[in-house]
């Protein structure tokens, strides 16, 4: 339950993209080609910088709590 909560609070941090990235991911998808597939991406190149981004944040986000 602390679990859902947690990560709940740190998807309302995210654009709507990085979020979606973060669902498939806990989904199951974890092929950067395939999320970019779903997401409507060209190739997985934007995939991979929107995880740095979506790791910066997580990084920010769990260091204060």
């Amino acid at each position: 339950m602390l679990g859902n909560l947690v990560t709940n609070d740190f998807l309302t941090l995210l654009d709507a993209r990085n979020r979606q990235i973060v669902v498939l991911l806990n989904s199951g998808v974890t092929s950067k080609t395939e999320i970019a597939d779903v997401l409507g991406y060209a190739n997985h190149s934007a995939v991979s910088k929107r995880l740095a981004q979506i790791r910066r944040a997580a990084e920010a986000h769990f260091d204060e709590n």
